[in-house]
């Protein structure tokens, strides 16, 4: 879960300061090297949604309820992508 915010403030970062290279500004300038945040907001998702599955798996809980929070994190991965 903490990669997963930490990939979310990196996303909404890239609106507020974010470097046009190539005509897109999905780039954070570092000084040295240019970051950007949408892979590591991917990586973070997917260890995030494979955190709550394994949850589920150890607590017995519904599949249907999994997959509301798994779907609204995509969508705000997606929607700042």
């Amino acid at each position: 879960p903490a990669i997963a915010a930490a990939s979310i403030a990196g996303l909404i970062l890239v609106l507020i300061v974010g470097t046009s290279i190539n005509g897109q500004r999905n780039w954070i300038h570092l000084g040295i090297a240019n970051v950007q945040p949408s892979e590591f907001a991917k990586l973070g998702f997917i260890l995030w949604a494979a955190d709550m599955v394994a949850k589920r798996s150890r607590r017995s809980i519904q599949p249907r309820y999994i997959a509301g929070p798994i779907l609204i994190g995509a969508g705000i991965i997606m929607v700042l992508i």
